[in-house]
């Protein structure tokens, strides 16, 4: 059996498993979402976002399985990197890969299974141990994602999603794990982020790529938030429920070098 083991735990969140399971219990959201098909989640360190992250997956009603899309911020592998892996271990235990929706995901071109990107990259891990907290039977199928492409690219990849999702009888969830704009002031950051979370909020792939690119927002998961808007276009997705956004410089009190937050829920 092939496991991946963690790499940030005792960084990005606690390491200590009661520790780890009460802190994310103390976060859980006090509204649900019963037809929510996926989100948007933060991937920092939990002191500066998890509390957030706990509050978008918790929103969530249930999952089966769920389907994390995370930007590779390491730059090694393919473009589109599906975990090779049979389950991710973390303090709370190990959590399965789907298997089948794993192979179903890698039918669409471009796709390649790769443990190379999973090695060292967070973006992905961090949620685990609240997906497992939350979904506590539920599976997981681990994708990251890198530029490179044209964005057409990306759109294409994501309305293939579409097939997926309708063909199956188990509940599917779509994750996209993303940071917002980084390291400059807050006010700068403030803005950045709003035009961001605008355009998102539109549902439109190519909005928020326009947006993001015109106005130097410096999201690292603009890649993958753009394939799981191109899947909500083709799901006609309702609504996009909003959680919150927040900045690092609630906990650092540092206003001259901030990252943004943004959580929300689409539902279908």
């Amino acid at each position: 059996m092939k496991i991946r083991n963690p790499v940030v735990a005792g960084r990005f969140y606690p390491d200590e498993r009661e520790v780890l399971r009460r802190w994310i219990d103390s976060h859980r959201s006090q509204v649900v979402y019963s037809e929510a098909v996926g989100g948007i989640s933060p991937h920092a360190g939990y002191v500066f976002s998890g509390d957030l992250a706990c509050e978008v997956i918790s929103s969530i009603e249930k999952a089966d399985t769920v389907v994390i899309l995370g930007p590779n911020h390491t730059g090694i592998g393919p473009v589109f990197s599906v975990s090779a892996a049979d389950a991710w271990l973390t303090p709370l235990g190990e959590v399965k890969v789907d298997k089948e929706i794993r192979e179903l995901v890698l039918g669409i071109d471009g796709m390649e299974l790769d443990d190379t990107a999973h090695m060292y990259e967070h973006s992905i891990e961090v949620q685990l141990p609240i997906i497992q907290s939350f979904f506590p039977e539920a599976k997981i199928v681990p994708i990251t994602v890198m530029g490179g492409l044209p964005p057409e690219s990306y759109i294409s990849v994501g309305r293939n999603f579409t097939s997926i999702h309708r063909s199956v009888t188990k509940r599917l969830v779509w994750i996209v794990s993303s940071d917002m704009n980084h390291y400059e002031d807050y006010e700068t950051t403030m803005t950045k982020d709003r035009l961001a979370i605008s355009a998102i909020e539109t549902l439109d792939p190519i909005k928020l790529w326009d947006v993001v690119k015109e106005n130097d927002i410096s999201m690292c998961g603009i890649y993958p938030s753009m394939m799981i808007l191109a899947f909500l276009q083709s799901m006609e997705c309702a609504d996009v429920k909003t959680i919150r956004h927040k900045t690092s410089a609630e906990t650092s009190g540092d206003y001259s070098q901030v990252v943004g937050y943004f959580g929300c829920v689409f539902t279908g």
